[in-house]
């Protein structure tokens, strides 16, 4: 790796061009079938454009890449169809797909300006637009495994949801946070309620009408998580309707969910009125509303009501 000869030289401009890809908000995680003790090399050769610090994730085992990967996918709580595998392995390839049939792959090699041209021409970073939240993604996730290896120490759940000083502030949409705000209406598949793919003229003609908003932003001690929940609440006869409700993955187990209920129920007059719209990537959340003590009144029907809760 280095200027010294051809091929150190395009290995370091390709991994140049990967460690770049943090300054977009795309997170890296480097899978090997190998001793965990080669990640040192990544602190000791000097000569490396990617360093420890460019991978939110590094999994290093002698099991299956397809192991390594789902290793990924839980640490990071990433859906693994938003994720691009690169390896120059036919094999590994097919392995890893074949249980991840989302998942995009990118076949490197043999020299490293051919996986360069694959991994570039592929497309796989390109964004019409990129938000404040996607430039802090690297950290997030940093954050992110630094929670889980906490939890790994031992204790009780509830314990460690308090060790973590969780702070959620909402708000509501405004101009600097409605990039974000449709950017998680239009990619967000696990928890979302309806998955209603909303514009922002859909959103603006709710609000004339009366809808509110409100936008969720998260930290604990490890660091922000950003915006991670949007709630879009439509005035109805009896109170509310909860027409859209999605968070990130990322948050799940931290009683965000029960928050974000609370917000709703302090802004609906009555009854608070909330659907179930069954896909083939929302069983997440399919008893989400019985959970919360909503009753079923219909097929993906559910109804709280708020009056009966006030002593």
């Amino acid at each position: 790796m280095g200027p010294e000869t051809p091929d150190g030289y395009g290995y370091q401009i390709l991994q140049s061009y990967i460690a770049e890809l943090n300054a977009l908000g795309v997170a890296l995680a480097a899978v090997s079938r190998n001793d965990p003790k080669v990640a040192d090399v990544l602190d000791v050769n000097k000569h490396l454009a990617l360093r420890r610090a460019n991978y939110a994730v590094l999994q290093l085992a002698w099991g299956n890449k397809s192991e390594s990967v789902a290793r990924v996918v839980e640490q990071l709580n990433f859906g693994s169809d938003f994720m691009v595998y690169i390896d120059d392995n036919h094999v590994d390839l097919a392995e890893v797909l074949s249980a991840f049939p989302d998942v995009d792959v990118v076949l490197a090699g043999p020299e490293p300006d051919q996986s360069l041209a694959r991994l570039s021409g592929g497309r796989f970073f390109n964004a019409l637009h990129v938000t404040g939240n996607d430039l802090q993604r690297q950290g997030q996730f940093v954050a992110l495994r630094r929670q889980r290896e906490a939890m790994q120490e031992g204790g009780s759940r509830e314990d460690f949801i308090a060790s973590l000083g969780v702070e959620l502030t909402v708000e509501g949409l405004n101009s600097s946070n409605i990039d974000r705000v449709l950017q998680l209406a239009q990619k967000t598949n696990q928890f979302n309620l309806t998955t209603r793919r909303h514009n922002r003229e859909d959103v603006e003609r709710m609000i004339a009408n009366g809808a509110q908003v409100g936008v969720f932003d998260y930290k604990d001690r490890f660091g922000s998580q950003g915006i991670i929940g949007v709630m879009i609440l439509t005035p109805i006869e009896q109170g509310s309707e909860i027409d859209t409700w999605l968070m990130s993955c990322r948050v799940l187990n931290r009683d965000v969910e029960q928050s974000m209920l609370n917000w709703a129920k302090q802004r609906s007059a009555g009854k608070l009125i909330g659907t179930y719209l069954p896909t083939q990537k929302n069983s997440l959340v399919r008893d989400l509303y019985p959970n919360l003590g909503f009753r079923a009144v219909n097929d993906g029907i559910y109804e709280l009501d708020i009056l009966s809760e006030i002593p």
